[in-house]
């Protein structure tokens, strides 16, 4: 290696940025003009994050130049261009330090020696500030386009659909047809690999244009509440990922959130939607029943597989044999001491339900109010015509805004305008989310409603064979009732149902006990 040998290091991290060419172009230039030749494989040009730039196998090679003596200087256009975490930044000056190879900045020049650590130490503590800032302003802001204005995140066109505007709304393209055989499939309970191998065989090719449909997107589509008719709005978060598949960085992975946290907008119409929204809540219930009673996710049968839950640690419990009986353990670990004696929970789980089937009175306890729904409704209809009202004086304040001709009487002050524009708009954005909740009452009470009917037809086939059920007729009857076992923290377990048959779970709030 010459002595006077260098490399040059170029990164960006979005398209705002100028151009790694053109900093390669300026840096290469700068370094020449010192009396450094830098040889082309020397280059490294990356599109990584500064936020963890170790990860980056660019970098790992750059850092191992620099051990292994090959390069005598390291030129950038800025420390900028390295990271803007303190921390790894002072990893890399430790390697600048301890080989000895000079750390040339084109834009930031800095001193050698310890002034030069402190110094670029400085200089990143204030890029990492500026980093966090447009982080969270660009988070806010798209959290604000859907609960502030009413808008969706972004205009990415779901499966099936496109965008239209004037008034907003999604309407059916070339792919509707696809996009209703896969849920009236899905409805009808026809495995996701059977749909993949039927649409490879019509020749339909995925969203992504391959000739084979993966499980994951057929998945991803029929999570979406769109195709049921409502649009919701952030449903789920960025994420660092649990295992990286490949050279990526920062949140690559996607979580989705519980369906509490969505932001519902009415103002977004969706044209034909291939389900009611019914059906699609229907579809979500098959799906997590499919998963929690698959026979390949567990080497045993369980009776209370997938259905009991740590309310600590938010997860469901594990079988775990013994020498002649089991205990259902939180997948935790060490870090969680709870666990549940196995036969006493799964007998005591029995009693519960048989309690509420044998309980004569209990569908009358749980029917809804007919009054209270009816003054549920008379509520929505008072506030649509406050919103309506409250929508026609911001026209009207608009339209007097920016009427130029219009005389000094009504001619409206600027700081009138924004007074009434933000009074205008409150009283909108309240009576939207006050509509949405009334809304969510009325469907949970006819959620409530079916419920009480399913609960009915049970006790009249169910109440007389329960003595002669199997395993897998209690576990699919469990399902059925929508119940689960939670441990709470002090070790005690109760019984919930998807119905509030709260007088039911008050009975057996000591249902077991830890394990002896």
């Amino acid at each position: 290696m010459s002595s006077k040998e260098a490399a040059i290091w170029a990164r960006v991290s979005g398209a705002d940025q100028q151009s790694l060419p053109s900093q390669v172009a300026e840096v290469r230039e700068w370094l020449e003009s010192l009396g450094w030749t830098v040889p082309p494989e020397r280059i490294f040009m990356v599109d990584w994050t500064s936020r963890d730039i170790l990860r980056c196998p660019q970098m790992q090679q750059l850092l191992t130049l620099m051990r292994d003596g090959k390069v005598g200087a390291i030129g950038s256009l800025h420390l900028g261009r390295f990271a803007a975490r303190p921390g790894q930044v002072a990893q890399i000056l430790d390697v600048f330090r301890q080989t000895g190879v000079e750390l040339l900045c084109k834009q930031t020049p800095m001193p050698k020696g310890l002034m030069g650590e402190v110094m670029g130490l400085v200089l990143t503590i204030g890029k990492a500030l500026q980093v966090d800032r447009a982080n969270e302003g660009a988070a806010k802001g798209l959290h604000d386009r859907p609960k502030l204005h009413r808008l969706p995140v972004s205009f990415r066109r779901p499966y099936g659909y496109v965008w239209e505007q004037n008034p907003l709304r999604l309407v059916p393209n070339e792919n509707w047809d696809t996009a209703n055989y896969l849920f009236r499939e899905g409805l009808r309970g026809t495995p996701s690999r059977a749909i993949s191998r039927e649409l490879k065989k019509r020749g339909i090719r995925s969203p992504m244009g391959r000739e084979e449909w993966g499980i994951q997107t057929i998945m991803y589509i029929f999570k979406n509440p769109l195709y049921g008719g409502r649009f919701h709005a952030l449903r789920c978060e960025c994420t660092e990922p649990v295992r990286r598949k490949g050279n990526t960085y920062g949140k690559s992975s996607e979580r989705y959130l519980p369906s509490g946290d969505w932001v519902y907008l009415p103002e977004v119409e969706v044209v034909d939607p291939p389900l009611s929204w019914d059906e699609w809540q229907r579809l979500q219930q098959r799906l997590q029943q499919n998963r929690l009673l698959a026979q390949r996710n567990a080497r045993r049968d369980y009776l209370l597989r997938g259905l009991a839950i740590c309310d600590v640690h938010k997860r469901r419990f594990q079988g775990s044999p013994r020498n002649e009986w089991w205990q259902y353990v939180c997948p935790v670990g060490k870090g969680c001491s709870r666990s549940l004696n196995g036969p006493s929970t799964e007998e005591r789980a029995k009693w519960v339900v048989s309690t509420l089937l044998n309980d004569p009175d209990i569908v009358n306890r749980l029917r809804s109010d007919g009054e209270v729904e009816s003054s549920i409704q008379k509520d929505m209809k008072s506030l649509e015509s406050k919103r309506q009202r409250s929508i026609n004086s911001l026209v009207e304040l608009e339209h007097r805004h920016i009427d130029n001709r219009a005389d000094e009487v009504h001619r409206i002050d600027a700081e009138v305008y924004a007074r009434l524009k933000r009074q205008y708009s409150t009283q909108c954005q309240w009576a939207s989310e006050r509509i949405e909740e009334l809304s969510q009452q009325l469907a949970n009470m006819e959620h409530q409603a079916q419920a009480v009917a399913s609960l009915q037809v049970m006790r009249d086939q169910l109440l007389d064979r329960l003595s002669e059920f199997s395993t897998t007729d209690w576990r699919k009857l469990f399902t059925d009732l929508g119940m689960t076992v939670h441990v709470e923290e002090d070790g005690n377990a109760i019984c919930h149902f998807s119905l509030p048959y709260r007088q039911v779970v008050e009975k057996t709030a000591d249902i077991v006990s830890s394990t002896p």
